[in-house]
Order: structure tokens, then C-alpha cells, then sequence
């Protein structure tokens, strides 16, 4: 399966997802997944904008450490 269709499978499992789940518990698990990438793997949506927007020399650093 190419690159392309990964993208638009997940995509739409993440739409039925969402649907099945209602809002409150998208956004539930939608903050979960945040969390949960941002103390895993030192990475997330969240970091990626804020960076994008407003890049802070400390996350940086953080985010660089073994």
C-alpha cells in the first residue's frame, strides 16, 4: 500500500472514529493522544505549532535529550 492510501485510510478510520465517539470523547481522546506523544516520544501537534509559531530555545533543548 502506498504512502498515499496509509493517509487516507487512517484518515478516514480517524472520521468514523470520531463519529462513532461523539465530540466530548474525540476531544477526550484527542487530548490523551497529546499527551501521551508529548511525554513518549517529546513530540506532538501542540509542540509542532507552538514552534512553528513562537520557537522556545528550552523546548528545544528538551526535546533533543536521550
Amino acid at each position: 500500500m502506498s504512502r498515499r492510501m496509509g493517509d487516507i485510510v487512517c484518515c478516514t478510520l480517524g472520521f468514523f472514529i470520531a463519529k462513532y465517539l461523539g465530540l466530548r470523547w474525540s476531544v477526550v481522546l484527542l487530548i490523551v493522544t497529546e499527551l501521551v506523544l508529548l511525554f513518549w516520544i517529546r513530540d506532538n501537534l501542540t509542540l509542532n505549532v507552538l514552534m512553528l509559531v513562537y520557537p522556545i530555545d528550552t523546548i528545544k533543548a528538551w526535546q533533543v535529550v536521550h
